[in-house]
């Protein structure tokens, strides 16, 4: 999911009605990756539940990107 540009598919109906469908294929697998635990996914609105830690893709500066 690409939030950052409201981009939650990875795929466009063509506007003009003829069917045709664009695909977006991204290879994020140079990415490096950071875990989130419940405790930072919580914000202290609820009690932290460290058995939900999550594994997230997180292109830092001057890291590799994904290809698009």
């Amino acid at each position: 999911m690409q939030e950052e540009f409201h981009r939650y598919t990875g795929y466009w109906w063509s506007p003009d009605g003829s069917g045709r469908i664009l695909a977006v294929e991204v290879n994020d697998s140079a990415v490096d990756t950071i875990t989130l635990s419940g405790k930072a996914r919580t914000y202290g609105l609820a009690e932290p539940d460290d058995s939900r830690a999550e594994v997230h893709r997180y292109p830092r500066a001057g890291a590799l990107r994904a290809l698009h």
